[in-house]
């Protein structure tokens, strides 16, 4: 994950898997002496910094997660998969940020990075697309999605108060 990281960040390269390996780094980081030293922080900041920078939270105008084409979208099923599992994986690694900013910042005592507005639209298009269990209407979901979109939505509520 730090090589992935590095190697993205020298060379300019922006993409989801540069930003999960940046939380990767800050959900397991090199043992510290000091909080001081401790860059969980500094890392899940990066994640979010490069998810802002390649508009992670914001989806395409067609959302395709059933089996159903679009015109914009061939009619090749491997690609309509692809599509699918890329859109799929930028929303997880889009919710998985906010968690995480939400988390780290009532436990450490941080300010928050990432506003609750910032998925929440996100969050909208699904719903309006295929209901409020679009995390399990979906052939290419993962088992863990519902866990994911839980506890996003117990961290808006905390949120708020």
């Amino acid at each position: 994950a730090q090589q992935c990281a590095s190697a993205d960040l020298i060379s300019g390269r922006k993409c989801v898997e540069s930003i999960q390996a940046y939380i990767l780094m800050a959900l397991y980081p090199t043992p510290a002496r000091r909080w001081s030293q401790d860059r969980s922080w500094m890392y899940l900041g990066c994640a979010i910094r490069l998810a802002s920078e390649i508009n992670l939270h914001d989806l395409p105008s067609t959302i395709v997660i059933r089996e159903t084409t679009t015109p914009h979208m061939s009619t090749d099923r491997t690609q309509q998969e692809a599509h699918t599992r890329e859109l799929l994986n930028r929303t997880r690694t889009c919710l998985i940020c906010y968690n995480l900013d939400q988390s780290f910042g009532m436990q450490l005592c941080r300010p928050l990075s990432v506003r609750d507005d910032w998925v929440g639209p996100l969050l909208e298009k699904y719903i309006e697309a295929l209901g409020d269990g679009w995390w399990c209407e979906t052939p290419f979901g993962l088992k863990y999605d519902m866990h994911i979109c839980a506890y996003n939505a117990l961290l808006r509520v905390i949120v708020r108060f």
